[in-house]
């Protein structure tokens, strides 16, 4: 089992949790984040070069774009990340196609994950807990992690 839960956080954690963390699949986990673009002032601005020792000028304000991206990881780090064009937000549908690029990702990245066993860990947004979603992941014979509702410290 993993050594570096502490005891209050094995408290939280379902038992199938655990089972999982001690199994010798690998834990891929995903979640999903709104990433604020930000420009310089100016475009003039932006081609300023400065010696290392000068102080910062460039004032950066947080422009009004934001996108929706999908991020995976496991133990060794970042396997995916998914950015969906501006406008878009995910739903089953998408969930289900950035599903299959993580799989080609997973496939290219760690050779031999997909033969051993995914075990993925997202949190119960409706396009997580969807029909299509769940089809999916029979599919493939991925496996899931429980996640308890209200449990910020066992989240993705």
């Amino acid at each position: 089992m993993n050594q570096g839960l502490d005891a209050q956080t094995k408290e939280t954690m379902t038992g199938t949790q655990l089972e999982f963390m001690s199994s010798s699949k690998s834990t891929e986990a995903g979640d999903e984040t709104w990433l604020h673009l930000s420009t310089p002032e100016t475009k003039r601005d932006s081609m300023t070069w400065e010696h290392p020792s000068s102080p910062v000028t460039i004032k950066v304000q947080q422009s009004a774009t934001k996108v929706m991206a999908t991020v995976f990881w496991n133990s060794c780090g970042m396997i995916f990340l998914d950015i969906l064009p501006k406008g878009e937000s995910v739903n089953a549908d998408r969930y289900c196609e950035t599903l299959d690029r993580l799989r080609h990702a997973v496939s290219g990245k760690r050779p031999g994950l997909l033969r051993s066993g995914v075990v993925l860990q997202h949190n119960n947004a409706t396009r997580h807990m969807a029909k299509r979603t769940k089809e999916w992941v029979e599919r493939y014979r991925w496996d899931i992690i429980p996640h308890p509702a209200h449990s910020p410290d066992v989240a993705p």
